[in-house]
């Protein structure tokens, strides 16, 4: 019958897609994260992976969401780049500001959020990064999200390191250390550069 056919075909596509297309684009995704940080490869390295990852996310062209974390680690990319402008033209397009967890995943917010936290931080706009900071850490932890809750608190110290609010931000890396000291998280820590090395 068209019904069992439709919710057949509905089931292989959505199977297909959680268990291959997605997982393949955010893995090429991550190795993005890791070869940017490589003296060797750098940014070039972290283009390249991005490039491929649209490439995926363009050939199995069954969802919205692969397409999104492209464009959302593009907009990351560009703003560790120094490419204000390019990624304010995305997120305004997009307006990635006006996502709310009643018409946004939670994943695809929590990236979203985390990336208009890095441009904040990038436009040396220390007040506007706080405020998203407490909201991601909100939400974050009560969904057991700790990868984000500890980046969110290294983050958060260094806003609060940068609006000359030391005890704050050294209370904030206090947390992020205990956090993180079960999993020996190292990178994040290092990746945020001077203001923790002070702390």
């Amino acid at each position: 019958a068209p019904m069992a056919i439709a919710v057949i075909g509905g089931l292989i596509t959505s199977t297909f897609l959680t268990l291959l297309v997605i997982p393949v684009v955010y893995s090429v995704l991550d190795r993005k994260q890791f070869v940017a940080r490589e003296p060797r490869t750098g940014a070039a390295g972290a283009v390249a992976a991005l490039n491929k990852a649209a490439e995926i996310a363009a050939r199995f062209d069954v969802s919205e969401i692969d397409d999104y974390m492209v464009r959302v680690f593009q907009a990351r990319l560009d703003i560790a780049q120094g490419k204000l402008e390019t990624a304010v033209r995305w997120l305004e397009k997009r307006q990635l500001q006006a996502d709310t967890l009643e018409n946004t995943p939670y994943h695809l917010w929590e990236s979203g959020r985390v990336t208009l936290v890095q441009l904040a931080m990038a436009q040396q706009d220390y007040p506007a990064a706080l405020d998203l900071i407490a909201e991601i850490l909100f939400h974050a932890d009560r969904m057991g999200r700790q990868g984000t809750v500890l980046d969110m608190l290294v983050w958060q110290a260094v806003a609060l390191y940068q609006s000359q609010q030391i005890t704050a931000a050294q209370a904030a890396l206090q947390k992020a250390l205990i956090l993180a000291e079960p999993q020996r998280y190292v990178r994040t820590f290092i990746d945020k550069g001077d203001p923790i090395r002070q702390l």
